[in-house]
């Protein structure tokens, strides 16, 4: 997948380190230890926690409710959760999650702070942010915003 990657983005092997990884695996990129976990979505899809010191940032990627989330999550400082779907939507698709969902996950993992991303284009985002802040209101959730930084 890696070779495939730089044919089509020449350059991009000298900008980045670029590594294969999977599931379950780990590496260290200074003092950060970076653990990746399995999701549940049609393509392969790793979510990531990165552990500095005492902080903790978690990140789901494409997931339905099926990922390794709990221990991805798991008392992070920070969750940047995927919340493609709104209740309207169903119940069920396979490799997303609802806003509701990701604050769900956020308050059963112990998360205090909640970034939703992934939102869904062309839709009113203060649905999917009233959905998350009804299903978990002990969560600071907040939408992602372009160029937004956040502190962990």
């Amino acid at each position: 997948a890696l070779e495939r990657m730089c044919a089509y983005a020449e350059g991009v092997d000298l900008a980045f380190d670029l590594r294969s990884v999977a599931a379950g695996g780990s590496f260290s990129i200074d003092n950060a230890q970076v653990k990746l976990f399995e999701m549940a979505h049609p393509v392969v899809t790793v979510g990531v926690r990165v552990e500095c010191g005492e902080s903790v940032l978690a990140y789901t990627a494409d997931t339905g409710l099926e990922g390794d989330l709990l221990p991805l999550a798991k008392d992070a400082d920070l969750l940047l959760s995927e919340a493609t779907l709104q209740d309207c939507d169903g119940p069920v698709f396979h490799g997303h999650m609802s806003a509701a969902q990701s604050s769900g996950v956020a308050r059963e993992a112990g998360v205090t702070r909640l970034v939703l991303t992934h939102l869904p284009p062309g839709r009113d985002l203060s649905v999917s942010l009233a959905e998350a802040r009804a299903a978990a209101p002990d969560v600071n959730a907040v939408l992602a915003a372009d160029g937004q930084r956040y502190e962990v």
